[in-house]
């Protein structure tokens, strides 16, 4: 986008560039004289006309963080886009007072031109997968090319634009505790190893760094050992995916700890947990299975019993 042509009024207009000649219209007189005797009587005083450029370049990477582009600051405070670069490359150099003002009214509002990285919004996809919720479904919630789907999930993006990842945030919210109908959809899944929404914690899934949980059985656990009751009785036991559902479903229907207190013990959120919960009572209504429900009337003190025991006493 070429450079904005200052007003008549401006000192710039009264000076010209090289791909723009000098006006001489009584406004750009006016403005230039000015201009000229506002910078001599602050001369005068001992006033700089500029400022270092410290402040400006924070506040710019602060917005460029919160997904504004250089583009669009320069639009909005009708600098040039090198000017703006110039300053979040921050060299060091003062600028002037105007330029920072102009700078520092910059809004922090989200450019939905900006990207974003992708690992959250390809998760959130795949997850969806996992749930029997076909891509071309997906593409329609959005709503979005099957393409621009298809091409997330399978990894060949690593940014979209924040439209994109906050419309797949919103349909992840509504989908992620429905069972979906797509029987290919599913194996799509299983066949690239993709994960399902119980594997990703909300406060994390969209780390780069953060892994599913999923684990391997550690060495030594053998099929007929019960991971639950080894849980509960305090072994040191790798919970995989299934193993993890299986204690939050014991924990949530028998144990009388808090919700809050369930999260912690197993190191989720607590929306995370409510709603795994969630899941797993639509399940067993889907499956025709009894729906589990809490049992809170168990002691405190048999918490850590068996799973046999605890129904017994129960």
């Amino acid at each position: 986008m070429s450079r904005r042509v200052p007003e008549h009024g401006e000192r710039a207009r009264y000076i010209g560039c090289a791909s723009r000649p000098p006006c001489r219209c009584d406004l750009c007189v006016a403005g230039f004289r000015r201009a000229k005797k506002k910078g001599e009587v602050s001369r005068a005083r001992g006033v700089k006309g500029v400022l270092p450029q410290e402040m400006a370049t924070a506040h710019l990477r602060k917005l460029v963080k919160s997904g504004r582009s250089l583009q669009s600051i320069a639009d909005e405070t009708g600098l040039s886009c090198t000017t703006v670069s110039y300053v979040h490359a921050g060299n060091g150099r003062p600028i002037r007072i105007s330029t920072v003002e102009k700078l520092l009214q910059a809004r922090s509002v989200q450019d939905p031109k900006a990207v974003v990285d992708a690992t959250g919004t390809v998760r959130r996809l795949r997850a969806l997968v996992v749930m029997g919720h076909s891509q071309k479904t997906l593409a329609a919630e959005m709503p979005c090319a099957f393409t621009a789907v298809s091409m997330l999930t399978h990894g060949v993006r690593s940014q979209v634009t924040t439209t994109t990842d906050q419309a797949v945030r919103r349909m992840y919210e509504r989908l992620s505790m429905l069972q979906g109908p797509s029987r290919q959809g599913r194996t799509l899944a299983a066949r690239y190893g993709w994960h399902g929404p119980l594997a990703w914690d909300d406060d994390t899934i969209d780390d780069p760094a953060a892994v599913p949980q999923i684990d391997a059985p550690e060495a030594g656990f053998t099929e007929g050992d019960d991971v639950v009751d080894r849980w509960l009785l305090g072994e040191s036991v790798v919970l995989d995916q299934e193993g993890r559902r299986a204690v939050l479903a014991h924990l949530m229907e028998w144990s009388p700890d808090e919700v809050e207190q369930i999260a912690k013990r197993l190191g989720m959120s607590v929306h995370a947990t409510k709603r795994a919960w969630d899941r797993i009572k639509e399940n067993a209504r889907a499956e025709g299975r009894a729906v589990p429900w809490r049992r809170r009337y168990v002691p405190l003190r048999e918490k850590n019993m068996t799973r046999y025991d605890m129904r017994s006493a129960a």
